[in-house]
C-alpha cells in the first residue's frame, strides 16, 4: 500500500509513507508508529567531532543530516551534536569533557530504550585521525548491549522489529 498523498517523499526501503505530518497517518501504510511495528527505536547518532572550528561545524551538520534522514514515526534519532546550541547559550564555555560526558550520558539513555542502537556515522576525523569519542561510544554501547550499525537500512530494520535492538 502507498501513501495517498504523493507530497510525502519520506519513504522507507519498501516505499511505504513515513511522513510523520501525514493527515492518513492511521490509514497510510507507515500507520501510527511510522512501520506499525510496537514503540519507536532509538537511534544515537556517532559520528567525530574534533576541536578546529571548521571540520567541527562541518561535522554537527553531517550529523545533523544524518538525524534527518533517519527522523520519522518509527525512528527517534538522538544528535550529540545538538549540544552545539547548549555550548552557544552559555554564560561560560563548557570544557570538552562537559561535552563528552553529556554524550556518554545520552547514549546510557537511549541503552534503556526498548529498541535501540548506535548508528555511525564515521570513525576518522577528516585528516585521517581516528576518533577517540567515537570508539568510546561504540566501546560503551557494546558494553551496554547496544546494536551497532552503520546503515540506514539497519535501522530500518530494527524499526520494522528485525535484529533486535
Amino acid at each position: 500500500m502507498t501513501c495517498a498523498y504523493p507530497q510525502h517523499y519520506l519513504a522507507d526501503t519498501e516505499g511505504r509513507c513515513v511522513s510523520p505530518t501525514c493527515p492518513a497517518l492511521e490509514d497510510c501504510a507507515g500507520d501510527l508508529n511510522g512501520l506499525g511495528l510496537g514503540p519507536p527505536v532509538y537511534v544515537y547518532v556517532a559520528g567525530p567531532l574534533t576541536g578546529d572550528p571548521g571540520d567541527y561545524l562541518a561535522s554537527v551538520a553531517a550529523m545533523a543530516q544524518t538525524c534527518r534522514a533517519l527522523w520519522r514515526p518509527s525512528v527517534v534519532p538522538v544528535c550529540p551534536a545538538d549540544d552545539l546550541v547548549l555550548g552557544l547559550a552559555s554564560a561560560e564555555p563548557l570544557r570538552v569533557a562537559d561535552y563528552q560526558e553529556r554524550s556518554l550520558a545520552l547514549l546510557r539513555l537511549v541503552a534503556r530504550a526498548e529498541r535501540r542502537c548506535l548508528y555511525v556515522t564515521g570513525e576518522h576525523h577528516r585528516d585521517g585521525r581516528p576518533s577517540r569519542g567515537v570508539a568510546a561510544e561504540i566501546q560503551l554501547a557494546m558494553a551496554l548491549g547496544v546494536p551497532v550499525v552503520r546503515t540506514v537500512d539497519e535501522v530500518l530494520r530494527i524499526a520494522r522489529g528485525g535484529r533486535d535492538g
